[in-house]
């Protein structure tokens, strides 16, 4: 029987593939598919009731400058504007974050890594058929 810990993994690992198959597409997929992992992150670490949280050399700067960006979006003129462009923005960063912090299977990375060249390659021949039709 499912359990809610695999409930969070099964989401985070829908919302990568889906990344995976979105990328050359549709820049609305990307954000949507990286959204659905990062809430899956959060049902993970909700059903753990621990932060999951991995050592990563680029985990202090990553969050150094997403800090200044909160900082500087709370002192600026709009800070709900700020605050939700710096989301809009910054996607790709939570992206990083959800998928060191969550995967650690080379399988399923292997996966991704195949449909993303598969999607891009037809994305390719489709072009080139434009460009000569």
């Amino acid at each position: 029987m499912q359990t809610e810990k695999d409930l969070g993994t099964k989401i985070v690992n829908l919302g990568l593939f889906l990344f995976a198959l979105t990328t050359p597409l549709t820049l609305f997929g990307e954000e949507m598919s990286v959204a659905i992992a990062f809430i899956g992150w959060v049902i993970k670490m909700i059903n753990s009731k621990k932060i999951i949280w991995k050592k990563h050399p680029l985990n202090i700067p990553i969050l150094i400058y997403l800090g200044t960006q909160v900082f500087s979006s709370i002192i600026s003129i709009a800070p709900l504007e700020s605050l939700q462009a710096m989301v809009n923005t910054e996607w790709p960063i939570f992206l990083f974050l959800t998928i060191v912090n969550n995967v650690d299977d080379d399988i399923f990375l292997k996966k991704i890594l195949f449909a993303m060249i598969f999607v891009s390659a037809l994305m390719g021949i489709y072009g080139v058929w434009q460009f000569f039709s």
